[in-house]
């Protein structure tokens, strides 16, 4: 009977010893798991202030800053992603320069932050995994806020201009929710404003400003991000000058749309939905109005899935466009010089065609 007692004792105390050994070998994986996350902070000059959380494995964060009364705040829940934050020349009669705040939430994110000069402002949010954020910003009070929400996302913003005491001065929106999105906004002057949203896979914006009181607007959507593979589509905006609008906004699939602006407040509108159309908006002068709608809706004609195709080109003082296209294969072309023009071509069916040409000058007694 004391033999059976001893046996079944020195039993239980093996199993516990099992159970200790095991928890610390735990308790030890957790602490290196902990420790693999890496945080280098390197300030010089006056009033600056870092703070850094990283939560998970292989995080890298790297904040440099020069000068006086620059912040900075990193945040890193996951595994393997990198931030990098450069902020230099702040003002030294001011009690906060620039700001930076930057929150990764997954694997493989990598975000770049530069920002030189005096009140610059930057946040970049990244939730999913390998999404790419770089923002470079010169002068003063440049204002950057990019938000990615999925995953193989790409943002690049780069923004130079001097306000003197206006706030904000030129700003710059990128929101990616889906995948293997890529927006570039890149603004040269005061007060430009560029926005772009991005819900849909594999779409492409670019966004190129120079002047003053710009302003571009993108917007692409395609049905569930990442799951009905709708996207692909691309949006081309630039424009030099002052007071300038343009504004592109396309869904479900395949649109392409080209605009490009050089004058005074020149504006070009253009709306794509259903799939597969193409729009090319060329303005030069000042108060020109472009405006272009395409739908495609009919179903395809023995396979064809013909793009529609619409081109306008103004040069001139308040001429104005309007294309309407609704099916498949219609072309709309008109070429204005001069100034006060009209022209407006509405499309229904398929393989219409349309090809409009004016020119001259309001004569003037």
């Amino acid at each position: 009977m004391c033999n059976n007692l001893y046996l079944l004792i020195l039993s239980n105390s093996l199993k516990m010893k099992k159970v200790i050994l095991g928890t610390a070998a735990l308790l030890c994986s957790a602490v290196t798991f902990a420790q693999s996350n890496d945080s280098d902070i390197d300030q010089n000059g006056n009033n600056h202030g870092a703070i850094v959380n990283q939560i998970g494995a292989s995080n890298i964060s790297d904040i440099d800053q020069d000068g006086n009364a620059n912040k900075a705040d990193v945040g890193q829940d996951g595994i393997s992603n990198t931030s990098l934050v450069i902020q230099s020349d702040g003002d030294s009669d001011e009690n906060a320069n620039h700001e930076a705040v930057v929150n990764q939430d997954g694997e493989l994110n990598d975000s770049y932050l530069f920002q030189k000069g005096d009140d610059q402002i930057a946040q970049v949010d990244q939730i999913g995994n390998n999404n790419e954020s770089d923002t470079y910003q010169y002068g003063s009070s440049n204002l950057t806020e990019v938000w990615q929400e999925g995953d193989g996302n790409k943002a690049l913003v780069f923004q130079m201009g001097d306000a003197g005491a206006t706030e904000p001065n030129n700003q710059a929106f990128v929101t990616q929710m889906g995948r293997n999105n890529n927006a570039t906004q890149k603004q040269f002057g005061d007060q430009n404003l560029a926005t772009s949203v991005q819900n849909a896979k594999g779409s492409d914006v670019m966004q190129f400003q120079v002047g003053t009181n710009n302003e571009a607007e993108a917007t692409q959507s395609g049905g569930v991000p990442g799951v009905s593979g709708r996207g692909f589509h691309s949006i081309i905006q630039t424009q030099f000058g002052n007071d300038n609008l343009a504004v592109a906004d396309q869904s479900k699939n395949n649109q392409e749309a080209w605009q490009s602006q050089v004058g005074t407040n020149n504006e070009s509108y253009v709306t794509q939905t259903e799939q597969h159309n193409d729009s090319w908006q060329t303005q030069f002068g000042s108060g020109n109005t472009s405006t272009v709608d395409q739908k495609h809706s009919l179903q395809p004609i023995n396979g064809d899935r013909g793009r529609n195709i619409s081109a306008t080109f103004q040069m001139g003082e308040a001429n104005t466009v309007t294309h309407m296209q609704n099916g498949l294969r219609n072309t709309a072309v008109t070429t204005q010089f001069g100034a006060m023009h009209s022209s407006t071509i509405n499309q229904t069916g398929a393989y219409n065609t349309a090809n409009v040409s004016q020119s001259g000058s309001v004569i003037q007694n």
